[in-house]
């Protein structure tokens, strides 16, 4: 007579996948700043996400070094197994999909253009590579009448504060200076600002005056950029959205609060509706990992 025994047995999910993705691309690189572009992630999450797996896996993956980061033996047994589980999760994705043809007119805000718009541009582009998309980068203020008279399909538009429009993202605005500036108190505040037909124009310079704070403009211009480049070269101070920071600016909170910025999506009557509907999913998922 034969006696079989059953034993009841737990199964632990595995990890997520945008931790393997984090690992592997840190693997690949062996530095978190060059994975982080290469997966369109910003650097603390994919340290983040690091941490996380170590943590689940109760294993150091890495070797943190001063010139980069090092597999250790269990990281180089994980990493062919991660990148063969990538590959069936991407297979997965990809096999119910039908690619989508066409032209999408989309506008962007130019301070969220070089992340966000890339961010969403490789997620829609890796199942709709036949789609046609023309950009417009620049201030806001044109999308509603772009979007009103059919010249857009699809745009994010910086809103005011009394606009009805449903919310997209709000985001805190933030005074930035390089981490080497020296602002001094007793003297003008030097201000870089931007020089265009925008509601953010004069909300810096409300915003200290209200507070009896003397300012100065020293530089002017019609781009985020240019505010971005004037205060990375240690000429003034700005104001800049809070996950748009470069590594090499800090947040100042000794001067006064700033309104949040207000994004909000617009879609033409008579547009694309399902390539406008996939842009707004993959622009979503992109504003959103700004803060993972």
């Amino acid at each position: 007579m034969t006696t079989c025994y059953s034993q009841a047995m737990t199964l632990t999910p595995g990890p997520d996948s945008e931790l393997l993705r984090s690992f592997v691309a840190v693997a690949t690189h062996r530095n978190v700043t060059r994975a982080a572009k290469t997966i369109n992630r910003t650097q603390s999450s994919v340290s983040i996400h690091i941490k996380r797996l170590e943590s689940e896996l109760s294993q150091n993956l890495f070797d943190r070094l001063p010139r980069g980061m090092a597999l250790t033996e269990e990281g180089r047994s994980l990493l062919p197994v991660a990148q063969r589980a990538l590959a069936e999760v991407d297979s997965i994705v990809d096999l119910f999909k039908d690619p989508l043809t066409g032209t999408l007119r989309l506008g962007i805000p130019d301070d969220y253009s070089r992340i966000v718009l890339q961010r969403a541009l490789f997620s829609f582009s890796r199942q709709n590579g036949g789609v046609q998309v023309q950009v417009t980068c620049g201030c806001t203020e044109s999308y509603p009448e772009l979007i009103e008279t059919n010249q857009l399909d699809l745009a994010v538009h910086s809103a005011r504060p009394s606009d009805t429009d449903p919310i997209l993202f709000s985001e805190p605005m933030v005074w930035a200076a390089h981490r080497d500036f020296d602002l001094k108190v007793d003297e003008p505040i030097p201000l870089a600002v931007l020089d265009r037909t925008c509601w953010w124009k004069n909300v810096p310079t409300n915003a200290l005056v209200e507070a009896g704070l003397d300012w100065t403009v020293m530089f002017s211009s019609e781009s985020h950029d240019g505010v971005r480049a004037a205060i990375q070269s240690r000429m003034a101070v700005g104001v800049l959205p809070e996950s748009g920071l470069p590594e090499d600016v800090l947040a100042i909170d000794r001067l006064p609060n700033l309104p949040a910025s207000d994004l909000s999506i617009l879609s033409a009557k008579n547009g694309p509706d399902q390539l406008v509907d996939t842009m707004t999913e993959a622009l979503r998922a992109a504003f959103r990992s700004l803060h993972n």
